[in-house]
């Protein structure tokens, strides 16, 4: 992160552009997927709801736009 980024959740030190390259880059699918990988909304959760707009507009955007979610089916079986 760097030293003039906003953050998005204080507790962890993490900003919207580390939730988002989660979603772009980590694969993230859910807002459980990004907690898991960045850590957001897992200390006071005060930046849930914050946290989970970004998730669910960044993901709604890249539907939008034709990018394929990395999805892995071998957890759900």
């Amino acid at each position: 992160m760097k030293k003039n980024e906003k953050l998005t959740c204080h507790c962890n030190g993490v900003s919207k552009k580390s939730i988002v390259h989660a979603i772009q880059k980590g694969g993230a699918v859910d807002i459980a997927d990004v907690q898991r990988f960045t850590l957001a909304a897992t200390g006071c959760r005060r930046c849930f709801s914050q946290v989970e707009v970004i998730v669910n507009s960044e993901i709604e955007r890249l539907k939008l736009v034709g990018f394929q979610l990395k999805i892995d089916f071998k957890d759900n079986a």
